[in-house]
């Protein structure tokens, strides 16, 4: 059996030099380096669509729950359990419900919209039943991403008045998650009338 005498160091040897393993290494590096500047610019667009979507979302949902209430109210109230209406609490009166769902004449049940007392950007919506009230009672959070939602009572001219003269009332909500350069906001209004003010 004949070995093959393989030397490295003379020309036309195999392998590589230092110089290319050190240019080949460097190239990988500059490659690499690449690729994950890549996959890091995709995630953060990502990161921002997600949260504008769920801003967006968030904003619509709250604003139409907050809406629906409105509708059904009889009437602003001054203040109930604590709550005062206000340019950022909105507490309305509405017609308690008998167990068919039907109204029942001169019982009132409540509901708050308001901040939570410990997280500012906490929304809640508080229902408030009267023990006749076939009502369920509620504490629901609305939004998690709360920046800030503001009230405006109007009578049925356009006049601005105030919380218990109101038979109209603008919602402004605005809510926003992220921070730097991946944050989102949205915002949404509504002028909603009350149910026993005309259309």
């Amino acid at each position: 059996m004949k070995i093959k005498d393989i030397t490295f160091n003379k020309k036309g040897s195999l392998g590589f030099s230092l110089l290319e393993v050190v240019i080949a290494c460097l190239l990988g590096i500059l490659i690499s380096a690449y690729i994950v500047s890549i996959f890091v610019k995709n995630t953060g667009l990502v990161y921002q669509q997600a949260t504008t979507v769920s801003a967006g979302l968030d904003v619509n949902q709250s604003l139409y729950q907050i809406t629906n209430y409105i509708k059904q109210a009889e009437s602003v109230s001054t203040s109930y359990s604590g709550y005062t209406s206000s340019g950022s609490v909105l507490v309305l009166q509405l017609p308690g419900l008998d167990a068919s769902g039907n109204v029942l004449s001169g019982v009132s049940d409540y509901v708050v919209v308001t901040q939570d007392s410990t997280n500012n950007k906490i929304l809640r919506l508080i229902v408030i039943p009267n023990s006749s009230s076939s009502r369920p009672a509620a504490n629901t959070v609305l939004t998690t991403i709360l920046k800030s939602i503001t009230f405006i009572y109007y009578n049925s001219t356009g006049g601005m008045v105030t919380p218990s003269s109101a038979s109209q009332v603008s919602t402004t909500l605005i809510t926003g998650s992220g921070e730097g350069p991946v944050s989102s906001e949205a915002s949404s209004s509504a002028q909603t009338t009350l149910r026993n003010t005309g259309s």
